[in-house]
């Protein structure tokens, strides 16, 4: 403690010294005088600068953190703005593309069609089902399909005065009569299309010499008449063929992912 007051005293001993040099120094113009003023003054002097020096640093940095902040906040704005802009772009896109497929879904089944929103998905011990916003008000009836432009979605389940379920064509409960469509547009490869746990689907009951690959189309065939020709339900990705069975298996990639449809079209008719 002692040796701390005695560094305090020297320091205001050296303070008042310097100051009372400055002021001799500034009233004598005597050059040992000022000479030794200089000396004395000089090292206090320099620690005064360099205090200002610092203070002015520290000032100019803060406003540099300061304007480097406002700017940093203009372009976060800026960017905000630009990823509501794309999203805005984006839906429109989207409901451009949905728009004129439905345009196609019309010309082929004479406006006969009812477009609904998509509410949301029901789960249960067989599966998934997705609901949508329209029913009997709308006079949307059981076996009706639901279609995304010229892709199957599924049939209507079950129906209400304001809403319907969808069996999608994955549901285990699904079975679709179903067609390769090959290039050549002669070929009939038939099949049924399966509904898989989780999100594929199968194509059974392929004649074993029937010429399949992956890749190919698989379309309704529009035999039983619940379903229309041609409505696409996705492409072959593996054949498995055993020459012991009487048929081969293919697994099917549905052309959509259902879960991101906002939107579903129906066809106002259960027999073609």
């Amino acid at each position: 403690m002692k040796s701390y007051s005695f560094k305090i005293d020297i320091f205001s001993r050296y303070f008042l010294i310097s100051g009372l040099c400055i002021i001799i120094n500034s009233i004598f113009p005597l050059n040992f005088i000022r000479t030794t003023a200089t000396a004395i003054t000089a090292p206090m002097e320099l620690a005064v600068m360099r205090f200002t020096a610092g203070a002015s640093s520290v000032i100019a940095f803060q406003k540099d953190l300061h304007t480097i902040f406002t700017q940093n906040s203009v372009l976060k704005l800026e960017i905000a703005t630009l990823k509501g802009q794309l999203t805005e772009l984006g839906i429109i896109k989207k409901e451009n593309e949905f728009l004129k497929k439905q345009l196609d879904i019309r010309q082929i089944y004479s406006d006969s069609v009812v477009i609904g929103n998509v509410i949301g998905w029901q789960a249960d011990s067989i599966g998934r089902k997705m609901l949508i916003n329209i029913g009997t008000d709308n006079e949307i009836a059981a076996r009706m399909p639901v279609v995304y432009g010229t892709f199957l979605i599924g049939i209507i389940d079950e129906v209400a005065k304001h809403s319907a379920t969808v069996e999608v064509i994955t549901s285990p409960q699904s079975f679709i009569p179903a067609m390769v469509s090959k290039n050549d547009g002669n070929t009939k490869i038939l099949g049924i299309a399966e509904g898989a746990f989780g999100f594929n689907l199968r194509l059974t009951q392929i004649s074993q010499d029937a010429e399949i690959a992956v890749g190919d189309i698989v379309v309704t065939s529009g035999q039983g008449g619940n379903l229309p020709t041609g409505l696409i339900l996705g492409t072959i990705e593996d054949v498995t063929q055993n020459q012991n069975e009487v048929y081969k298996q293919a697994k099917i990639i549905p052309a959509l992912a259902f879960e991101g449809l906002d939107q579903v079209t129906v066809i106002m008719s259960n027999q073609f």
